[in-house]
């Protein structure tokens, strides 16, 4: 696959660049307020959207660091972006059979399950269809209309 001209980014790249940034500032945020409630400064659970514990802050953290160091090209934030659409629709779709209490993912009303199918639509998304701009995708169709032999996915 040809990669993006120099000094173009994609829809894949800019959803691997801000999903990578979000997910590592709400997984340091995590790991915050996980510290301050095993110490006891914060005795109320509100301050938890989430069930914060170390095992789901860490993978949001490496999740956050594949997408990040791989915004750099093209086919390595498509990739990223497949990879981990994919997990987190496998953590979705455990999640719903409560398989996943370690993580503290426990049943389908589970704020976090919903966060990981929203998550999982979005990166499958840019990692498939979405992840070149639509001009590039035009030009190639047209060069496609004289070569029956190119798949649709070339």
């Amino acid at each position: 696959m040809v990669d993006s001209p120099k000094g173009v980014t994609t829809p894949a790249q800019r959803f691997a660049v801000v999903s990578g940034t979000m997910i590592i500032f709400c997984a340091l945020f995590s790991f915050i307020v996980f510290e301050l409630a095993s110490v006891g400064v914060i005795k109320d659970s509100a301050w938890t959207l989430v069930q914060a514990n170390p095992t789901r802050v860490g993978l949001h953290f490496i999740f956050g660091m594949i997408w990040i160091t791989s915004c750099a090209k093209f086919e390595l934030s498509r990739r990223a972006n497949l990879f981990i659409g994919m997990i987190f629709a496998l953590l979705t779709f455990l999640g719903l059979f409560q398989l996943l209490g370690f993580l503290g993912v426990d049943g389908v009303a589970n704020v976090s399950n919903f966060v990981d199918f929203i998550s999982a639509s979005f990166a499958l998304y840019y990692g498939t269809l979405g992840a070149r701009n639509p001009s590039v995708v035009i030009a190639r169709q047209v060069n496609r209309l004289d070569d029956p032999t190119t798949l649709w996915w070339q």
